[in-house]
């Protein structure tokens, strides 16, 4: 007799797999009013356009950084490779924020962590307009990529939670759009300008 507690195998194109234990499987009702794709398409097209406008300003955070590297080196006296670690330490932080975060979506639910993901996430934005030196940048640049990271590793999965599969790929390919286009508008920014032009 087969142990409950152990996954059952299925055979999966000549591949074994492992199968989802049923007691953490979601199922919905036809018509259940609590499954998001039954929510009113209105609502549902919110859902979307938000999760790809946060995502567009968290790319738009993130790559509009470089075109301030003069002015940063101007203002605070140091090295590019320095004012350069903004970048690192924002794109560090993105990716920590993603597998942190996101693991804590699952867990609390995504809405709760996308609230105070993208509260944090703004408020980290003060501290480089109105840092002093160097340091404060780069320790408001890493928090605001841990923040930020949530829109870039869980919107994807609300947008396929929202759609059905007949318009999936659409709301997705609209989704991306943020995650495309945000290093395309960073770079309007003009060159030159210290932080706290850039980061207005």
């Amino acid at each position: 007799m087969e142990d409950p507690k152990e996954p059952t195998v299925v055979a999966l194109g000549g591949n074994y797999a492992a199968a989802r234990d049923p007691q953490y499987e979601v199922t919905w009702e036809p018509l259940d009013a609590e499954n998001p794709r039954n929510w009113s398409l209105w609502y549902r097209v919110l859902i979307v356009a938000s999760m790809s406008f946060s995502t567009t300003i968290v790319v738009i955070y993130s790559t509009m950084y470089t075109s301030g590297v003069d002015g940063i080196r101007r203002e605070f006296n140091v090295s590019s490779q320095i004012v350069l670690l903004g970048l690192t330490t924002n794109l560090f932080g993105l990716a920590l924020g993603s597998v942190v975060l996101s693991s804590l979506s699952e867990i609390y639910g995504r809405r709760p962590i996308y609230i105070i993901s993208v509260l944090l996430f703004a408020l980290f934005i003060l501290p480089v307009v109105l840092a002093e030196n160097i340091e404060a940048i780069l320790i408001s640049r890493f928090f605001g990529g841990f923040f930020g990271g949530t829109m870039i590793a869980s919107a994807p999965g609300s947008v396929t939670d929202v759609t059905n599969d007949q318009y999936r790929a659409l709301a997705l390919s609209f989704w991306s759009l943020g995650t495309m286009n945000g290093p395309v508008l960073g770079t309007f920014t003009p060159t030159g300008e210290s932080v706290s032009y850039v980061d207005h």
